[in-house]
C-alpha cells in the first residue's frame, strides 16, 4: 500500500480499545449472570452470582466514569473473548442431561474463567493508565481489579467447599490451588 499514510497506533489507542472491550465484557455479564443464577441448584452459587451481578453494575458505572475521564464514549464493539466464555457457560447451564451438582461445578468454573479474563484486562488497564500518567484513571480501575480478585477467591473457596468434589467424574475437574 505504497503512498497510503497510516497513523501509528499508540499505547493510548490500545488503552481505549481495551477499555471499550472490557465495557462490552461487563455488559455481556449483566445479561448472563441472571440466567446462570436461574440454572444453579445451589443457594450458595445463586447467591454468589446475584452478588456478582450487583458488583458488575458498579463495575459498569466505574467504566462509564473512566470513559468520561478519558473523554470517550464506548463505541459498541463486541468482546469476543467474553462472548466465548459465556457461550460455553450457557451451553452448560442449558444442558438438561447434566447432574445438578455437576452443573453448579461448571457454573463456578465459568465464573472463574470470566473473572480471570477480567483480572487480566483490569490489571492491564491499571498498568497502562499509570504508564500514561493517568493515576486518577488507574485508581478507579484498581478498585474493580481488587473486587475481581476477591471474587476469584470467593469462587475458588466455593468450588473447594465440596461442589466439585462431589460431582461425577465425567464433569468439571476439582479446582485446587
Amino acid at each position: 500500500m505504497r503512498g497510503v499514510m497510516t497513523r501509528t497506533r499508540t499505547l493510548e489507542d490500545l488503552f481505549v480499545d481495551e477499555l471499550f472491550d472490557l465495557y462490552d465484557a461487563e455488559t455481556q455479564l449483566m445479561t448472563a449472570l441472571p440466567r446462570l443464577a436461574r440454572a444453579a441448584s445451589s443457594d450458595a452459587v445463586r447467591h454468589t452470582l446475584d452478588a456478582h451481578l450487583d458488583e458488575t453494575r458498579a463495575h459498569l458505572e466505574r467504566l462509564d466514569r473512566v470513559c468520561a475521564m478519558w473523554h470517550r464514549t464506548p463505541d459498541g464493539r463486541h468482546c469476543a473473548g467474553m462472548a466465548g466464555i459465556l457461550a460455553e457457560a450457557m451451553h452448560l447451564a442449558d444442558d438438561v442431561t447434566i447432574d445438578e451438582m455437576a452443573r453448579d461445578a461448571g457454573i463456578i468454573t465459568s465464573a472463574l474463567r470470566a473473572d480471570h479474563y477480567q483480572i487480566v484486562a483490569y490489571g492491564t488497564l491499571v498498568a497502562w493508565a499509570n504508564h500514561l500518567g493517568r493515576t486518577d484513571v488507574a485508581n478507579v480501575l484498581a478498585r474493580t481489579l481488587l473486587e475481581e480478585r476477591a471474587a476469584d477467591v470467593k469462587w475458588t473457596l466455593l468450588a473447594e467447599g465440596g461442589l466439585n468434589v462431589d460431582a461425577p467424574d465425567s464433569a468439571v475437574p476439582v479446582l485446587r490451588q
